[in-house]
């Protein structure tokens, strides 16, 4: 009896190639949108930047505002990335969070071109429910309020509302990458840290003044 075999249907996908394909591409499209903006922006020149076709970005990316958007999730999925190994091995639950605030504006000094297309994402797309950064820090909210909850409970912290101070916290860190990159101040951000660590956890005001001020 003659055997028989499977006719191959077609070249398996090569996952790791369509990955690293993909991952050029955005970080082609984040550099050119830095500069030039949404609006200016040719695909053909990412394509060009990138060295391939503009319809193979087309293929994984259908259009511009795909692209851009896509630009724009690739950069936040690198910062909760960073964050997230940077404060790994910390066990402290402040120094957690000492630690999340340092690889967050560490990230941002190393990668400002992310700055800028969240500006252009609220100009361009003002229709748009919630911004992309408050998606991200949607998602963020519970691991800093198991964070809080843990420090009040220990009685490390006052007894606050956890939304409130987790508002404020992405709020201050939020400005401060912002007035950073618009000021162009030459003092990197990374030496800003320690200072906006020290007034978000401590505060201005004396031991004195803090329970004169809390009667």
């Amino acid at each position: 009896m003659k055997a028989t075999t499977k006719r191959p249907v077609g070249r398996p996908r090569d996952d790791e190639r369509t990955a690293a394909r993909q991952e050029e591409i955005l970080k082609t499209a984040t550099a050119v949108f830095a500069v030039y903006g949404y609006r200016n922006t040719d695909v053909q020149v990412i394509a060009d930047m990138a060295g391939i076709g503009k319809g193979t970005v087309y293929r994984y990316f259908p259009t511009k505002q795909d692209l851009f958007f896509a630009a724009v999730d690739r950069g936040l999925q690198r910062l909760e990335k960073q964050v997230l190994s940077d404060r790994a091995d910390v066990a402290d639950p402040i120094e957690k969070m000492m630690a999340s605030v340092r690889s967050f504006f560490k990230f941002f000094e190393e990668n400002s071109e992310l700055v800028e297309l969240f500006v252009q994402e609220r100009s361009e797309f003002k229709d748009r429910p919630k911004p992309s950064y408050y998606v991200y820090k949607g998602k963020n909210v519970e691991p800093w309020h198991e964070i809080f909850r843990q420090l009040m409970k220990e009685g490390r912290v006052r007894e606050m509302d956890a939304d409130s101070v987790f508002d404020f916290l992405m709020d201050a860190m939020y400005g401060t990458i912002f007035m950073h990159y618009f000021a162009r101040r030459e003092k990197p951000l990374s030496e800003r840290t320690e200072d906006v660590l020290k007034i978000l956890f401590t505060g201005v005001l004396t031991e004195a003044e803090q329970r004169r001020h809390s009667n």
